[in-house]
């Protein structure tokens, strides 16, 4: 019979492990935010002018200043919109004179597309 032989074998240098290659990032393309096409018809594009001088900005800020956010629109000295963008703000609400001009503006508004608005409103 054969006795089990114990062996010790002199430590060695563990070698480190190869990295492995990382794949090359593949290029992805960027996709436009537009949204896809949409009935022409349905829609008619207006500026940021109108959209203020409607009364609807402060109208829109209003509610988006309950979360603390608003649309900002930077005008030039001769009234031009030179840029639009969304904004946190700490503001809460606007001067009473600002909401009393925008009412008059939105009425305005009403009161000359109101037979537009309710044939749309009715389609």
């Amino acid at each position: 019979m054969k006795k089990d032989v114990l062996t010790i074998q002199p430590k060695t240098k563990k070698q480190p492990k190869k990295k492995k290659a990382q794949p090359k990032a593949k290029k992805v393309e960027k996709k436009t935010t537009e949204p896809e096409a949409l009935p022409i018809e349905n829609y008619t594009k207006k500026t940021w002018f109108e959209f203020r001088e409607s009364g609807l900005l402060l109208f829109v800020n209003m509610f988006l200043h309950i979360f603390g956010w608003s649309i900002c629109v930077v005008m030039d000295a001769a009234d031009q919109v030179i840029a639009v963008y969304p904004a946190r703000t700490r503001y809460r609400g606007f001067s009473a004179e600002s909401t009393s001009n925008a009412y008059v503006k939105l009425s305005e508004f009403m009161h000359k597309n109101h037979k537009k608005l309710l044939d749309e409103a009715r389609d």
